[in-house]
């Protein structure tokens, strides 16, 4: 059957709407709100879906997806001039979140909404309790920065290999046995921090490294660096072990 709407395929991005009691955001298909409980009201037809679409995009476009966020972690995120791995806070230009951290907030997963802060640049997620990074990083395709250091984390998605403008990652004090091979992919890395894990070796794809320059893997088990990874000294890197 032919659809009597194509236009609606560009909603298909669309897999959260906001509750209007909590600002929480629920699936289409729910009923109520699972975090406050209140009844949600259906989409009716093809209008409705263009309301709420226009009312998300202008939304989220910045602090909507913030405002979300503290709701579901019950701590404030303030706006701020300057924003570090050591404080909570978020920083903006124009209509975008280019930095953000949510320091000490006890989460034991990324909130889902910070994967639609697209063009995200820093992203400090330090002293919490993550146990994983999972493959939705791959949307913050702009980032840049990304520490998630003291955690509780013991697996990292192969996707953060896509994160190709990545330059500065630490994965310090958590609980890692294994890096995926996709790292090797971010050509742009020039600064990565495994120490104080469970590592047994590192892969042989991080000879790819190019830019890197700074490489930690102090306090871990014994790790064997493949020849192939210590040939980058000639280039710059500094392997600290």
């Amino acid at each position: 059957m032919e659809d009597k709407n194509p236009n609606l395929y560009k909603y298909h991005s669309i897999t959260r709407m906001p509750c209007s009691h909590c600002s929480h955001l629920c699936s289409p298909k729910a009923k109520a709100c699972p975090k406050c409980g209140e009844p949600l009201t259906p989409l009716k037809n093809t209008a409705d879906l263009d309301y709420n679409y226009n009312m998300i995009s202008e939304r989220t476009s910045h602090e909507f997806y913030i405002k979300s966020i503290e709701n579901n972690i019950n701590h404030q995120i303030p706006k701020l001039r300057k924003v570090n791995k050591g404080i909570r806070g978020y920083k903006k230009a124009e209509d975008q979140i280019l930095t953000l951290s949510l320091f000490k907030c006890r989460l034991t997963e990324i909130p889902p909404e910070v994967y639609q802060l697209s063009s995200l640049k820093k992203l400090f997620l330090r002293r919490n309790s993550l146990e994983i990074i999972s493959k939705e990083i791959m949307f913050l395709e702009n980032l840049e920065i990304l520490n998630a250091s003291i955690n509780k984390l013991e697996h990292i998605s192969p996707s953060i290999g896509s994160l190709t403008n990545l330059k500065y990652l630490d994965l310090s004090s958590n609980n890692l046995k294994a890096i995926p091979e996709t790292v090797g992919n971010l050509k742009s890395l020039e600064y990565l921090n495994l120490s104080n894990n469970k590592l047994l070796n590192i892969p042989e794809s991080f000879a790819g490294l190019s830019s890197l320059r700074y490489l930690n893997l102090k306090a871990n088990f014994w790790i064997e660096i493949p020849s192939s990874v210590h040939d980058l000294r000639a280039k710059g890197l500094e392997i600290y072990q």
